[in-house]
C-alpha cells in the first residue's frame, strides 16, 4: 500500500492511511471478542469474515485507485485483523494445552504471521515488478478468497472452536 500510494497515486500521506486502519481496528477487536464470548459468532466465522474483508480490501486497492479507495480499504483492516486476532488467540487457547499456550502463540505468530509475511512480500515484489500493483492486489485477494473457502471446507476440523 505505501509504495502504491507514492508510485501510482503520487500521494505521501501514508501515516494518515495507517491511522485509518488502526483507529478502526481497536473497535473491531472488542466487537469480535464480545460476539465470540456471547456465542453469536464462532472463532471460525470470525476468520472467514476476516478473509472476506481482505478480499474486499484488495479489491478496493485494485479497483478504486485513489486516495479515497486507499482510505476505504484501510478502514476494512478493522475486520481483516480485528476479527482475525481474537479468533486465532481463542483457537490456539482451545487447541494447545495450558502449559504450551505461550509456545502455541509464538508458533502461530512466527509461522502464521512472520513467515507468511516474508513469503508474501517476496511474491508480491515479483508481481509488482512484472505485472504492477493491480495484479498484486488481485492476486492477494484471490489468496484470501481461497482462505475463506478452505475455512468453510474444513470447518469440521475447527469444530472445537
Amino acid at each position: 500500500m505505501p509504495l502504491d500510494m507514492v508510485d501510482v497515486l503520487g500521494d505521501d500521506r501514508i501515516m494518515l492511511m495507517y491511522a485509518c486502519a488502526t483507529m478502526s481496528e481497536f473497535a473491531a477487536m472488542l466487537l469480535a471478542g464480545r460476539l465470540i464470548n456471547q456465542h453469536i459468532l464462532s472463532p471460525l466465522a470470525c476468520m472467514v469474515i476476516s478473509s472476506l474483508a481482505v478480499v474486499l480490501r484488495m479489491l478496493l486497492y485494485a479497483m478504486v485507485p485513489s486516495v479515497l479507495g486507499v482510505a476505504l480499504a484501510q478502514c476494512t483492516h478493522s475486520f481483516c485483523f480485528g476479527f482475525f486476532q481474537p479468533a486465532i488467540v481463542l483457537f490456539v487457547r482451545q487447541l494447545v494445552s495450558p502449559n504450551d499456550q505461550a509456545k502455541g502463540m509464538g508458533f502461530m505468530q512466527s509461522i502464521g504471521t512472520g513467515l507468511m509475511t516474508m513469503v508474501g512480500n517476496l511474491f508480491c515484489g515479483f508481481l509488482v515488478d512484472f505485472y504492477g500493483y493491480r495484479a498484486m492486489f488481485l492476486s492477494c485477494g484471490a489468496v484470501a478468497l481461497a482462505s475463506a473457502v478452505l475455512f468453510c471446507v474444513f470447518r469440521r476440523r475447527f469444530s472445537t472452536t
